[in-house]
C-alpha cells in the first residue's frame, strides 16, 4: 500500500480553522456508566455486525442497532458542547496494541467536520494487564490516517485509513525524538523512529465505567499492553462523531 501525500488528504483551510476553533483538551469522565449500564453495553455486542479486520482484531459495528445507538447518544449529549451525529465507531477486541492514528473520517459527507472520539473501556486495566490510551499533542487536520514511518511499515496495509509517513504537516510537530522515558513506559510496540516529531499530551488508564473523550483530530494510540505477557485481549467500544449539519 502506497503512502498518501499529506496535502492530498488534508481538509481545506476553512474547515481547518473551524476545527481549531472547537478544539478542546482530552477529558476522562469518571464513573460515567453504572455497572448495570456496562452490562447492557456488553450485551449489545452480539447484536452488532461482525467486521473482519487486518491482523488479530475483531470489530462489531453497532450503528444499525438504533435503540442502543440512541440510548448511547442520549447519554453522551450532556457532556458535549456541540450538536453531533455519529460517523463511525465499533466494539473492538484485539490482542495487538493499536498504532498511532486519527479517526477523522474520509468525506462520508461533504465538508465533514470530525468532532469527538469517545472510548468506553470494557477491559479493566490492572498491574498485570495495563491498558491505556495514549494521546499526543499533535493534531491532524485531514482524513483518517495511520502515522507509519520506517521500514516496518513499508508494506503495511490499512483497511480504511490513509497511510502517512511525512509528519511535517502535523500541528505541533516537534522535529525531535520523543522522550525515551515515555517511549519505554508506554510505546514499545512501535519502532522508536516511528514516533519522531511526536510528544505525549496525556495518558489515560482504562477503568470500566469511565469514558475517555478527545477531539478526533488528535493523534492517539494504545499503550503496549503486551509487555506483561498477559494474553487477555483488550476490549472496548468506540464512538466517533462529526458536527451536525446546521
Amino acid at each position: 500500500m502506497e503512502y498518501s501525500k499529506p496535502t492530498d488528504v488534508m481538509f481545506d483551510e476553512i474547515r481547518i480553522k473551524q476545527l481549531k476553533d472547537i478544539s478542546e483538551k482530552p477529558v476522562v469522565v469518571k464513573d460515567f456508566f453504572s455497572q448495570s449500564e456496562i452490562d447492557y453495553i456488553k450485551s449489545q455486542k452480539d447484536n452488532g455486525v461482525d467486521v473482519k479486520k487486518l491482523g488479530d482484531v475483531n470489530n462489531w459495528k453497532y450503528d444499525k442497532n438504533k435503540e442502543f445507538l440512541y440510548w448511547l447518544e442520549d447519554k453522551f449529549k450532556n457532556n458535549l458542547k456541540h450538536d453531533f451525529v455519529m460517523h463511525g465507531g465499533n466494539y473492538f477486541q484485539t490482542n495487538i496494541p493499536f498504532f498511532v492514528h486519527t479517526d477523522t473520517g474520509k468525506e462520508e459527507v461533504s465538508n465533514l467536520l470530525p468532532y469527538k472520539n469517545i472510548v468506553v473501556p470494557l477491559t479493566q486495566s490492572t498491574k498485570d494487564h495495563p491498558c491505556y490510551t495514549v494521546i499526543f499533542k499533535q493534531r491532524w487536520y485531514g482524513q483518517a490516517s495511520m502515522f507509519w514511518k520506517g521500514p516496518m511499515f513499508k508494506k503495511a496495509k490499512t483497511d480504511y485509513n490513509h497511510k502517512i509517513e511525512d509528519y511535517s504537516h502535523l500541528e505541533r510537530y516537534t522535529g525531535d525524538n520523543i522522550s525515551i522515558n515515555e517511549y519505554t513506559r508506554f510505546l514499545t510496540h512501535l519502532p522508536y523512529n516511528n514516533l519522531h516529531g511526536l510528544s505525549i499530551e496525556s495518558v489515560h488508564e482504562w477503568n470500566v465505567g469511565d469514558i475517555i473523550v478527545f477531539d478526533c483530530t488528535q493523534l492517539h494510540s494504545s499503550n503496549d499492553f503486551t509487555v506483561s505477557d498477559n494474553t487477555t485481549p483488550k476490549f472496548a467500544l468506540s464512538y466517533f462523531c462529526r458536527l451536525k449539519d446546521e
